[in-house]
């Protein structure tokens, strides 16, 4: 394999000590509030995270909440109290800056529609993704990162690697982790995939290793995100279409829906009319 890039550990670490004294010390003091608060006080809980965000930004509230519609929900048409409380306690949590794009919300879709409306049972959950830089803060903020390196495969096809590994290092284990992030499984054929595959697949080794490394679950880069929030609208389509054929059963009615609306043959309509928005 061709080394690729290699980032010296010691370097990384005095780097990484800098960054944090310049940062928030937010993560084991937030938590302990967060521990201490009464999971009763939705309302001061949502208040709280609120106004903690804002100071840390050092915008008035007014500006926060137009910065923050503008970025991290610049997606989404509406959103609920819960959707913006997740997401501020999410960066919270990871020090994230959700104004800087390195954290946000994906739109909520209707079946068979990239289109975003305001409610409906065929809405997906909205879905948070971290962009690359909010995925590399995380990652140099974590105490045990001591560097990490990366090397691509000899064998080419089509000019490309067939495949990229990352290697991460942690001051507190012996043997280093390892991910190889094939290149005929990540590309999606769209975007910067088609411009900067290397770099998108060097991302995505990344990215992977990362979540074996310090167990980072439910957090998605912006491909993976997509994916999730689509195989959500596909279990809620088909789950509402079941229940209205079993509510037409019930009330006697020959089919409440045509055979193609019910169970894979919704699946198979959402496909078809997200193919043909994608093509227009």
């Amino acid at each position: 394999m061709r080394r690729s890039k290699f980032i010296n550990r010691a370097s990384v670490s005095s780097k990484r000590t800098r960054f944090q004294a310049n940062e928030p010390q937010c993560s084991a003091e937030q938590d302990q509030e967060t521990d201490q608060r009464d999971p009763s006080s939705s309302a001061d809980s949502y208040a709280g995270v609120l106004e903690r965000s804002v100071m840390r930004s050092g915008l008035t509230h007014e500006s926060f909440v137009r910065s923050l519609i503008a970025s991290a929900f610049g997606r989404l048409i509406v959103w609920s109290q819960a959707d913006l409380e997740r997401l501020l306690v999410t960066a919270e949590r990871l020090c994230l800056d959700p104004l800087g794009g390195e954290i946000y919300a994906l739109s909520r879709t209707t079946l068979g529609s990239t289109e975003s409306v305001s409610a409906g049972p065929y809405l997906s959950p909205v879905v948070l993704a971290l962009s690359i830089d909010g995925w590399s803060k995380v990652i140099n903020s974590h105490p045990q990162f001591d560097g990490m390196s990366f090397s691509e495969s000899d064998t080419q096809q089509e000019g490309l690697p067939i495949f990229m590994e990352c290697t991460f290092y942690r001051k507190d284990r012996r043997v280093a982790t390892s991910v190889r992030e094939y290149m005929s499984e990540a590309n999606t054929a769209s975007g910067a995939w088609l411009t900067h595959p290397r770099r998108m697949l060097r991302h995505k080794s990344m990215v992977q290793c990362a979540r074996l490394s310090f167990g980072l679950g439910c957090l998605y880069e912006p491909d993976e995100a997509v994916r999730v929030r689509d195989a959500r609208l596909v279990s809620a389509s088909v789950n509402m279409s079941t229940r209205i054929h079993e509510a037409g059963d019930e009330k006697g009615t020959a089919g409440a829906r045509p055979n193609s609306l019910r169970g894979t043959g919704a699946v198979k309509e959402w496909l078809k009319a997200r193919d043909a928005q994608a093509r227009r």
